[in-house]
């Protein structure tokens, strides 16, 4: 497989008349596409995520370590909800986790390269020096991660004027299942539209906005090109 990308199948679950449902409805375009519309079920949900991985190996003469499975849950409306924005929430705290070290340890290894001493870049960084040493132990030539930040400053918003130290970050995160795999998309072309949308979205408010206008200002840093 290597060089390759990890098929993935996505699995539909629901639960009907006391058992828990799940059929493939969907696969990656390098997966082989005999499992779909397959179904299978279980009395208990803890079980419908193994059940499925089965059926798709069964179908597919295969180990289960060849693919990859995505499971989406059809639940009621206001319970589906919560679990989205807990989840939501989960993979922007992993995300933040994961930028704070890879950025932290950067800019450890570029203070230490300009010659600053450990306490002296542990006090710039907010951080103990015991815990700058251990990132530059752990992250040494770490590749930087996939995610792109969209920063946008100096806007005005309806309603009370918003505090001058208030600024809105956008985290983009390429899909796990394709990271530290040879892109295939413009990724590139792509951050920059959306930049350009992000800031023609806060240009848009400040223009229905009464009092005075800042042009907004707009940074992207890709993490791929550091």
């Amino acid at each position: 497989m290597d060089g390759q990308v990890t098929p993935v199948y996505q699995l539909r679950v629901w639960e009907e008349d006391g058992w828990w449902l799940a059929r493939v409805i969907s696969a990656s375009q390098n997966a082989d596409p005999a499992p779909l519309n397959a179904l299978t079920q279980a009395r208990s949900l803890a079980r419908i995520e193994s059940m499925g991985r089965d059926l798709i190996a069964t179908i597919l003469d295969a180990a289960e370590e060849t693919f990859q499975i995505d499971v989406q849950f059809i639940l009621p409306d206001d319970a589906s909800d919560h679990v989205c924005e807990a989840k939501a929430a989960r993979a922007w705290l992993d995300s933040a986790q994961e930028l704070w070290l890879e950025r932290s340890a950067g800019a450890a290894r570029a203070l230490a390269g300009k010659g600053y001493s450990l306490r002296e870049t542990a006090t710039l960084l907010g951080l103990s020096h015991q815990r700058v040493d251990q990132l530059l132990v752990d992250h040494v030539g770490e590749v930087r991660s996939n995610i792109v930040l969209v920063e946008s400053r100096s806007w005005h918003l309806p309603g009370p004027p918003v505090p001058s130290d208030v600024d809105a970050l956008l985290v983009i995160r390429r899909n796990s299942a394709e990271r530290g795999t040879a892109a295939t998309s413009p990724v590139d072309t792509w951050v920059k539209l959306l930049r350009d949308r992000f800031t023609a979205l806060f240009l848009a408010e400040e223009s229905r906005s009464p009092g005075p206008s800042d042009a907004a200002e707009c940074e992207c840093v890709n993490a791929d090109q550091a």
